[in-house]
């Protein structure tokens, strides 16, 4: 098949404005979302009345986003019954129910997790990688009268994130944890907006620290109870607990051998994985929504990939969540009033490919490796399959069945594409993520070449694509693997050294990575195994990557060319830790195609 005439028909997707929705609130029935616009890469502000079409908040290329904790975090909150608050940086606009703009410069310093209680609006400020718990009245903040925040809690070489409030408004409550990343000690830190002071909650009858996951406020009128997720048992479960009595119970909706809720690793992004709503709990795995009164199970609904979730503060009763599925990414509603309960509807769908042009993956497992496999319409022969082994980054972040445009394209092409959930991954329980710990580029570079030996038969092409730890993972298992494995890679935003990836890691990552570094006579000397191997690899990287200095990658093209390994690198412009913009998008396709296929290219 021409490269050419591949890309003429099947690179519509990348044509498509807006394919992914970023995150989302809820007032009245009205929903404000970002969107990440194809061309730009930068999110845009949308929303959306019952019963009316979708609006675009204004026309100026704002980016609507937070720079906090290098991965971001949450940039919008609702304003009252006003309308929607967005940070674009140190930039807040507020924007009505009408779509009337205001805005107001913050001190400089990167910002996060806004949300409003009253008449206050809280947030996580970040100057210098010192943070801080910080308050502004609203209206003083936007008619000039208070431009520093109160500071509420800032404490040296602690974390924020994932900020709630109780029913009342009388607590705030968030995510603390030390300089690193909270997957093993975050705690919750409540704040006493009526007394004034802080405190780190340590429930009565919990034995043992362990981290205390996406905590959140029961929305109750009386209650001062928050919930967390711990998975010190083994496997998920939630704990509730008063603020003020510091008496918990534990609810064990999980059991051993289940899967996480939500995702398990990464607090500081943009996820709620639950909400408590009186009596009810409503939560969600990679492919379930449960929903729960008391510890009574109601209902369960197969959805995919549900990574946000909201309820309407108006009406609680409308649970409303962001689902990436394989046929693309939307925002559904549960009416936890109805009667029947039938499941969540879509209430807004971002623009997609039609169904009949998307590849929808099936689940999969290889040498006891579970995962998805993408198929091609054109089933090709045992023998002589190109199937590409889709390394995921993190590397603990868990892999889902959401539509990806260039997974799509590249099945399109007849490639068969496997993601596996290796040693690492999130979603699948701790016992798969903690296979990891002090073997990282190797238990999960052995669990590759397991995969590639149980996939592969006499004839076929393996070829491996991995961004940021997936291509880290990428370059051990080529190093690991027997000779002739592999047939070429791809990579965006890699690194190769160990030891230069922790003495440069940003603060809150670093303890993260000690506890997954490998003993020091394990690691390999990923240039020189590189070119003994002679697998050709495409290199790309952002300019702009704030988390793995682009330079490293320059510098392993450079030596492996310089060592006769067939080499493609290209430094984007304008991009960071990954690729966002449509042309970049498109153009590591074409050159990915090349080098694994390059007899299938139009001169």
């Amino acid at each position: 098949m021409a490269v050419r005439s591949f890309f003429e028909s099947a690179l519509t997707a990348f044509d498509i404005p807006y394919p992914s929705i970023g995150e989302f609130q809820v007032q009245n029935g009205t929903i404000y979302f970002t969107q990440t616009n194809a061309v730009s890469g930068k999110n845009h502000l949308f929303m959306k009345k019952p019963d009316t079409p979708v609006r675009k908040l204004y026309t100026v290329d704002h980016d609507i986003k937070s720079g906090l904790n290098c991965y971001g975090a949450a940039a919008l909150a609702v304003d009252g019954a006003a309308g929607v608050l967005a940070l674009s940086k140190n930039v807040l606009y507020r924007f009505n129910e009408n779509g009337y703009q205001t805005e107001v410069t913050l001190p400089e310093g990167d910002y996060g997790d806004p949300i409003v209680g009253g008449k206050s609006l809280f947030m996580v400020r970040d100057i210098c990688r010192n943070q801080a718990l910080i308050r502004y009245d609203i209206e003083n903040l936007f008619n000039g009268t208070q431009s520093e925040p109160d500071i509420l809690d800032s404490e040296k070489n602690h974390f924020y994130g994932n900020l709630d409030l109780t029913f009342d408004n009388r607590f705030v409550t968030c995510n603390k944890w030390t300089n690193g990343t909270p997957f093993d000690d975050a705690n919750v830190f409540a704040f006493d907006v009526l007394q004034q002071y802080g405190v780190d909650l340590a429930f009565k009858n919990r034995s043992e620290i362990d981290a205390a996951k996406y905590p959140r406020c029961r929305y109750k009128e009386g209650s001062n109870e928050v919930m967390f997720i711990s998975d010190k048992t083994g496997y998920d479960d939630f704990v509730i607990g008063d603020i003020l009595t510091k008496e918990s119970t534990t609810f064990h909706c999980q059991s051993p051998g289940s899967y996480d809720i939500g995702e398990p690793n990464w607090l500081m992004g943009l996820q709620w994985p639950y909400v408590y709503i009186g009596d009810t709990i409503v939560y969600a795995t990679v492919d379930k929504l449960y929903v729960y009164k008391g510890d009574k199970k109601l209902k369960e609904y197969n959805v995919d990939n549900i990574t946000l979730m909201h309820f309407d503060k108006v009406n609680p009763h409308m649970v409303y969540m962001k689902a990436k599925g394989p046929l693309g990414d939307s925002i559904m509603c549960l009416d936890l009033n109805s009667n029947e309960m039938i499941g969540p509807s879509i209430v807004y769908k971002a623009e997609s490919l039609s169904p009949e042009f998307i590849i929808v993956p099936s689940l999969a497992e290889y040498a006891g490796i579970r995962g998805y496999l993408y198929t091609p319409k054109n089933v090709v022969e045992e023998g002589s399959r190109k199937i590409i082994i889709w390394l995921h980054g993190g590397p603990a972040m868990r892999i889902a069945p959401g539509f990806d445009a260039r997974k799509n394209a590249l099945v399109a092409a007849d490639y068969y594409i496997f993601v596996p959930a290796f040693a690492g991954s999130g979603g699948f329980g701790p016992d798969l993520r903690k296979r990891l710990d002090g073997n990282w580029g190797k238990a999960d570079a052995e669990d590759i070449i397991s995969v590639a030996r149980a996939i592969e038969m006499p004839g076929d092409e393996i070829f491996l694509i991995g961004s940021s730890a997936g291509a880290f993972l990428a370059y051990y298992s080529i190093a690991r693997a027997p000779e002739g494995l592999f047939t070429a890679a791809s990579v965006v935003a890699s690194f190769y050294d160990l030891g230069d990836v922790y003495r440069t890691a940003v603060p809150f990552e670093a303890p993260y990575l000690a506890r997954l570094m490998p003993i020091e006579d394990s690691q390999l000397n990923i240039p020189e195994k590189l070119i003994e191997k002679e697998v050709p690899i495409a290199i790309f990287h952002g300019e702009n990557d704030p988390v793995v200095n682009s330079g490293s990658a320059g510098e392993l093209a450079r030596m492996l060319v310089e060592g006769n390994v067939h080499v493609v690198f290209k430094q984007f412009e304008g991009e960071g830790h990954g690729l966002k913009k449509k042309e970049n998008i498109i153009y590591w396709l074409q050159e990915t195609m090349c080098i694994f296929s390059p007899d299938d290219v139009d001169e």
